[in-house]
Parts: structure tokens; sequence; C-alpha cells
């Protein structure tokens, strides 16, 4: 779904260039295909950034860093009370 939005974004930026430059009095600068190219190069580029990089590498990250904290919450719930190392330094303890 993204990758459509992604590419409706580029074609309507390329689209709207495309109307920029046909309605223009002015014909100087670079012909309508190498505007329109580097209009739309210019937005693909921001939104494969903006929305396809960024959030799939924070998607990415919380999964990878909440894992880590799970694994180590699920298997200090798993040790047995009376081997923990918590219980053990109260055992030792001579508050």
């Amino acid at each position: 779904m993204s990758w459509l939005y992604l590419g409706g974004d580029v074609g309507y930026e390329g689209y709207k260039a495309h109307l920029r430059r046909k309605n223009s009095t002015t014909l100087d600068g670079p012909s309508e295909a190498t505007e329109v190219g580097l209009v739309v190069a210019k937005r693909a580029i921001f939104q494969a950034t903006a929305s396809m990089l960024f959030p799939a590498l924070t998607i990415h990250s919380a999964v990878k860093y909440s894992s880590v904290t799970f694994h180590i919450a699920l298997y200090s719930l798993a040790e047995p009370l009376s081997t923990s190392s918590a219980l053990q330094e109260c055992q030792e303890c001579t508050c």
C-alpha cells in the first residue's frame, strides 16, 4: 500500500510539473522532459526516504531492542525463585 501511495504521489507531482511547464509563457531553461524528470526524481527520493526508509528503520529498531528487553524479562521470570540472584543476595545480606 505504501508503494502505491509513493507511486501516485510521484506521478501526480510529475503531472503538475508538466502542466506548469505547459502553461509557462517563458521557455528559458531546461527542456520540459528534463524539468519534469528532475521534479519526479526529487519527489521519488524524498518519498522513498520519508515514506519507506525512515518508518522501516524505526520499526526495525523498535522490534530489535524491545525483543531483547522481552527476552531478558521472560528468562528472569522463568528462573526459579530459589535460585534467583536477588533471593541469594537477600539471604547473604546481614542487614
